[in-house]
């Protein structure tokens, strides 16, 4: 009846000990009863009461009495010393298994106090692990409910989603098509998250345990049970993550440029733009598309098996002013993190010209500017035609155009020079004035010019000044100028202003008028107006919308007047140097 294989064998070990000691207690009581000392006790008496009466009537029974006495007390102290002996050794062997006999009966005792102590703890153990199998039963039966709400809320939510995207007819395709990703993402949720539970490990491992601890087993329900709480929480972890796959899932980009500072445009797979300057790290790119055998599929249309999720075609535009636009496309997976790069690629531009010191301007068709003057080396210039413009007051401008190369420096010279002026006086001591700066005595080379008409005057002692103009040309040539006062004041000729006769009298038809007092409007026809130089739209504030304007000029379209001749001083002559303005 012990409760336990282990007692049962440790029973049947002190049984066996127990028979042992009957036995030895057996042949131990078969020895004692041999008579020792009772047996002597009885002889002596004996002996006694039969000698009295030949000790007291004859003096012959007393020495047969003393013969026997003389000889028994030697064979009785013999039989004594042996009979001793044997009741020690006995009484040796009955200590000796009595004392076994008890301390088997002692241990035999605690053996059993012991045995019962730990069925009843060993029952204590069972029933307390049965009511700690059956409480986390009840909570894994709770959490596995909750799992299954779950998957209630997403087959709903993605019923909603998909009456609102059939809602949404008259809604812009790119709104349209995210929701449509919105709708199939909660889709393939639901369905794997109704795949998952259904032959879950833990839902079967919780039937299993059940059933164990029905059959009495808890031992090994327990066992059972720590496959249960792995297996749920392995659940509760795939179940975060797929959340996040499919709703909550982003990647990200990083976009560079050479040079940095470059402006970027983003957009998305769904026409959303984002921008700013390089260099960019992008965390927050939506993943909505799936690939499927490397084909992307926009978005998730069609697909049954999950694939791998996207982010779309993305495009990112690279802009820097003077360079052609970048474009550059990429579609990143969840842990790509991958990066667009733009290069523009620079050259230089060395300019030159002559005279040095000159204002230019260079620019290309597709906005670049740079401003310096000669000589300069233009930096960090786009490839391709550039034009180089030199341009300061009274000069035509010159341009220019080169073809820049990356990574090479391309050289341009540009001549904006004027006629190289040279002035020489006969005389000596002759102060010379251009454009009424003294330039030299007597002599005076000039190079910087400006094109167009420029005053010439020319002083010594004793003369009037001589004055004249002269007119430089922007192109590389040489221009000689040489005077003589003795020739200038020498040369007379008629007065052209008055014909020889030293007074002046004109008596004439109104160039403006022609006569009729009356001029035409430059400004307006019939009193219309039309653009100014400046493009403004005015009207003729003259004639009043009239189309005419009274000569002011002349009296009934004549001019009259007669008055000394100013170039001759009345004599009819002038000089050389008179003529000079």
């Amino acid at each position: 009846k012990a409760p336990t294989p282990g007692l049962q064998a440790k029973y049947r070990e002190s049984l066996a000990e127990i028979t042992t000691a009957f036995e030895t207690l057996t042949l131990a009581a078969d020895s004692s009863s041999l008579p020792v000392l009772k047996k002597e006790s009885g002889d002596r008496s004996q002996e006694t009461g039969g000698s009295a009466s030949p000790r007291a009537g004859s003096p012959g029974g007393a020495s047969l009495d003393d013969s026997r006495t003389s000889a028994r007390p030697q064979a009785t102290a013999g039989k004594k010393k042996s009979s001793s002996k044997e009741f020690a050794l006995v009484a040796v062997i009955a200590v000796a298994v009595l004392g076994a006999g008890g301390w088997f009966v002692m241990k035999t005792r605690t053996e059993n106090a012991e045995a019962a102590q730990a069925a009843k703890t060993e029952a204590d153990r069972l029933a307390a692990l049965k009511t700690s199998l059956r409480s986390k039963l009840a909570e894994v039966r709770v959490d596995w409910e909750a799992h299954e709400s779950d998957l209630q809320d997403a087959e709903r939510r993605a019923n909603e989603l998909k009456s609102e995207l059939r809602g949404l007819r008259e809604a812009p395709a790119m709104k349209k098509a995210e929701l449509s990703a919105q709708v199939t993402a909660h889709e393939l949720y639901a369905k794997w998250l109704k795949s998952h539970l259904l032959r879950h490990p833990a839902k079967l491992a919780r039937v299993r345990a059940e059933e164990l601890l029905q059959a009495g087993a808890p031992d090994e329900a327990s066992t059972v049970m720590g496959e249960i709480t792995a297996a749920l929480k392995e659940l509760a972890e795939d179940i975060t993550y797929r959340r996040q796959y499919f709703f909550e899932t982003s990647t990200s980009l990083r976009l560079h440029s050479k040079p940095e500072g470059v402006l970027w445009l983003l957009t998305d797979a769904y026409g959303r733009t984002r921008e700013g300057t390089t260099p960019a790290q992008l965390e927050d790119l939506p993943l909505t598309h799936l690939v499927t055998s490397g084909v992307p599929v926009a978005p998730f249309g069609g697909v049954e098996q999950r694939g791998e999720l996207t982010t779309g075609t993305i495009s990112v535009r690279f802009f820097r002013p003077g360079w052609p636009e970048v474009v550059r496309n990429t579609t990143a997976l969840l842990d790509d993190n991958p990066v667009l790069e733009a290069e523009f690629p620079e050259g230089s531009v060395d300019v030159t010209s002559q005279p040095a010191g000159v204002p230019f301007t260079a620019s290309n068709a597709l906005g670049w500017s740079a401003t310096g003057k000669t000589p300069a080396t233009l930096q960090a210039v786009p490839p391709g035609p550039v034009t180089v413009k030199l341009s300061r007051p009274g000069y035509q401008d010159v341009s220019g155009e080169v073809k820049v190369v990356a990574g090479k420096s391309t050289p341009l010279a540009l001549d904006q020079r004027t006629q190289e002026v040279s002035i020489t006086v006969a005389e000596s001591n002759v102060a010379i004035f251009v454009d009424d700066k003294s330039v030299g005595p007597k002599a005076a080379s000039l190079t910087d010019l400006p094109p167009g008409e420029h005053a010439l005057r020319l002083e010594t002692k004793g003369y009037r000044p001589y004055r004249t103009k002269f007119v430089v040309r922007q192109e590389g040539t040489k221009l000689n100028l040489s005077y003589s006062f003795n020739q200038l004041i020498a040369e007379t000729i008629t007065c052209t202003a008055c014909q020889g006769a030293g007074r002046l009298q004109h008596q004439q038809t109104c160039n403006q008028c022609r006569g009729s007092t009356k001029v035409d409007c430059p400004s307006c026809k019939n009193g219309i107006a039309a653009y100014d130089a400046d493009g403004k739209w005015i009207m003729c504030s003259y004639c009043n919308r009239k189309g005419t304007l009274p000569c002011e000029s002349c009296t009934g379209g004549i001019q009259r007047w007669q008055t000394t001749c100013t170039t001759c001083s009345g004599d009819g002559k002038v000089s050389q140097l008179q003529l000079s303005p």
